[in-house]
């Protein structure tokens, strides 16, 4: 560049200023916030001022949908980042990082608007505000940066205009010039400060390396889930005695449960016989039409033969399927939101013995039949039975989960495939054989039909309907996962805190087995074995290796602005006095516990 156009660069730079002087000079304009506090907090005894905090606020959550604000907590985060601008400037003075009146010209010339942000704020947030971060990057500008310059153009000429850009940034901020000025320059000091830590940072190749050999290796695994339903419905001894063994051993427990329950008692519940036909989550026209043919069969066999036999072989409610659909002291409180027509419907009969007409819910459809009404006392020692019945189900069926998760894994661990060790285990709980479905038992005669002679051993009976092994939902099997990288998970339902992923990528080679059993959400565990690892080719980093260091540099220099910003906290932390008054309110939580909900259905809210 020759010295004239150099010249002629520094004119226009010159003359620019002059506008900017004269159109943002000290009293250029009015202040056109509200009426109220000055300061949005104190650092270090000097005002963060309300002007600044609500020119944020404008900009921050000029493109949110109205309520998005206070969901994201906006106002929180911009008094956090108005408390971490004052922290660097005070850094930057102590260094002698400063920012000159042209280069502040400069910028607001460029037509971008700068303002601070937490350094913890996700990218995902920012986006939701409208900045685009990938714009941010390639313009080599930190986060917290809009860029306007468009906005600012002439209409006609297409030529930056100061006067639009007074217009526009008046409209935006609600500050005066002089304001917006000192603004500005607050926010180009911290951003060059922030640019200073974060150019620190250096990333080898090694490190990008491990970033994108975690990221692209991928697993495949075998795994077993173990549910406390299975062992619920065909390990457990339900009977009387099991409970009342298992009660007087835990009086201290069921006293607590109990204690809680009576509240929603109420004075009355009901003994009745369920019988269920589940629904899929997402139903269509034929799932629905199919279960309901299958309640209306049940209906025509329970008006025929025993409810408890229909409800045993035909019911797929799991928590009373096993005891003749048999469930003790319901209360209304406790079958509400999606429950309610079943509410409406059992305490609608009035006499023992009464089956209700089908009762549709979101799980499905349902029969009840009312065995007996309690009250009083009588309501408070059946409640309380039923407490005792669940908690002593619920703990033997953990305790059986844990020692079957064991036993396969052992026996894995000693040469056994998954496949072999759960076929072993499956033998001490056999399927039970149950008649087809609206047939009678074997021993069984149908009505008002003689007894015909027995045919010989070797010959079988002419027309009678072999016992069918009913297929159960609840059956442990072992499962193959897909391929997934690390930042995958195999199966969904682990227990937050334990990652299949992370234990699987732990394995060395196929046919090992995770010492770690990994809880399940309804208490299950499960176990896991590796089928394989599969490492990315050398070409495939070859092509992805300047990228994987971009990402790796993006993330140590956020991590290094983290942790800065996190030391400057903590020496200040007296200094730092935010005003309750731009704080977000908060909100008061809900309290108690859910209503029980004996269907196994989520309880409603």
């Amino acid at each position: 560049m020759n010295r004239f156009s150099s010249l002629l660069g520094g004119l226009a730079v010159i003359a620019i200023a002059i506008v900017f002087v004269m159109s943002f000079g000290p009293g250029g304009g009015q202040n056109q916030l509200k009426a109220g506090p000055d300061c949005a907090g104190e650092v270090h005894g000097k005002c963060l001022k309300a002007s600044h905090f609500w020119a944020t606020f404008r900009i921050a959550a000029n493109r949110l949908e109205a309520g998005r604000a206070d969901g994201l907590q906006i106002k929180k985060q911009i008094v956090e980042g108005l408390e971490e601008r004052e922290l660097l400037l005070v850094d930057a003075k102590r260094l002698g990082v400063s920012i000159s009146d042209e280069d502040v010209t400069k910028e607001l010339v460029a037509g971008r608007v700068r303002f601070s942000l937490p350094s913890t704020m996700g990218p995902e947030i920012v986006g939701l505000m409208g900045i685009d971060p990938m714009l941010d990057r390639q313009a080599q500008l930190p986060p917290g940066v809009t860029l306007l310059h468009d906005r600012f153009k002439d209409k006609k000429t297409q030529k930056f205009s100061a006067d639009t850009y007074k217009k526009v940034i008046s409209d935006l901020t609600r500050l005066s010039e002089t304001d917006y000025r000192d603004y500005q320059k607050a926010e180009l000091i911290a951003a060059r400060m922030r640019t200073l830590i974060m150019s620190r940072v250096r990333v080898s190749e090694g490190e990008a390396l491990d970033d994108f050999s975690a990221e692209k290796t991928t697993a495949k695994i075998k795994h077993l889930r173990l549910r406390p339903a299975f062992y619920r419905d065909r390990a457990i001894d339900t009977s009387e005695a099991a409970v009342t063994a298992w009660a007087d051993k835990n009086a201290a427990e069921i006293d607590k449960a109990f204690d809680q329950r009576k509240k929603e008692l109420g004075g009355e519940c009901r003994d009745v016989s369920h019988i269920m036909v589940l629904l899929p989550e997402t139903p269509d026209s034929a799932a629905k039409g199919a279960a309901r043919g299958k309640i209306e069969a049940a209906k025509k066999r329970a008006q025929e033969e025993d409810f408890t036999t229909v409800a045993t072989q035909i019911s797929e409610d799991q928590t009373s399927r096993k005891d003749g659909g048999r469930m003790h002291c319901l209360t209304q409180g406790e079958l509400q939101g999606d429950l309610k027509p079943i509410a409406d419907a059992l305490f609608g009969l009035k006499e023992a013995g009464k089956v209700s007409e089908i009762i549709e819910s979101p799980r499905g459809f349902h029969l009840m039949r009312l065995d007996k009404i309690l009250q009083g006392a009588d309501a408070e020692k059946a409640m309380r039975a039923r407490t005792a019945r669940e908690l002593y189900i619920s703990a033997d069926a953990k305790r059986l989960v844990a020692e079957g998760a064991k036993e396969i894994q052992a026996a894995v661990k000693g040469g056994k495939t998954l496949e072999e060790a759960l076929a072993v285990h499956l033998a001490k709980y056999p399927s039970k054989a149950l008649p087809a479905q609206g047939e009678p038992k074997k021993d069984e005669p149908k009505k008002d039909e003689p007894k015909k002679d027995e045919p010989k051993k070797d010959e079988p009976k002419k027309d009678e309907p072999k016992p069918v092994v009913v297929a159960d939902p609840l059956e442990p099997k072992v499962e193959t996962s897909l391929s997934f990288a690390a930042t995958e998970e195999p199966f969904e339902d682990a227990q937050p805190g334990d990652s299949p992923a992370a234990i699987s990528f732990g394995l060395t080679k196929p046919g090992d087995v995770a010492d770690k059993l990994i809880p399940l959400r309804d208490s299950g565990l499960a176990i896991i074995v590796l089928v394989e690892k599969k490492a990315p080719a050398e070409e495939t980093w070859q092509k992805s290796r300047d990228q994987y260091v971009a990402q790796r540099r993006e993330k140590k220099q956020r991590d290094a602005l983290v942790g800065y910003m996190k030391r400057l906290r903590a020496a200040s932390q007296t200094e730092i006095k935010p005003n309750p008054e731009f704080l977000p309110k908060p909100n008061a939580s809900a309290s108690g516990a859910p209503p029980m909900n004996p269907f196994g259905a989520p309880s409603p809210e």
